[in-house]
């Protein structure tokens, strides 16, 4: 499952066929990537990592702090507007009974990307502070 969270306030207009979104608040006017556009992306890098035979499923979820008004959101990319949005939609998913038996193969992919050597990780906790 790839997660896509945004917590903008003020009022949110988007499209899921758009690249941009827009955020007014203040009197300004934003324009930010499409969190569908963005999860699309990061579901494809998982994928691509990973292997097609590993299902894949996309969540947008957004707090409660801005008005969202937004549309044509592709049925798969399960944008999660209310509350219980995300256990009704899960429930509903194909059971993969294959999970177990694929979970060590998991396991070892992304054991190698755990504990970086390349000094990746203490510049992250760098870019962090």
């Amino acid at each position: 499952m790839v997660f896509e969270h945004k917590t903008y306030h003020g009022r949110i207009y988007g499209d899921g066929g758009h690249e941009k979104w827009v955020q007014y608040i203040g009197g300004e006017k934003n324009y930010f990537c499409s969190p569908v556009r963005q999860n699309q992306y990061h579901a494809r890098c998982l994928r691509d990592f990973v292997g097609n035979d590993v299902p894949i499923y996309t969540f947008i979820s957004h707090s409660k702090c801005g008005k969202w008004r937004v549309g044509n959101i592709p049925q798969e990319a399960h944008f999660l507007h209310r509350e219980g949005d995300f256990v009704r939609t899960y429930r509903n998913l194909p059971q993969w009974l294959e999970f177990e038996d694929m979970f060590d193969m998991l396991k070892t992919k992304f054991a190698v990307l755990s504990r970086p050597t390349d000094g990746t990780r203490e510049k992250h906790i760098d870019d962090c502070r």
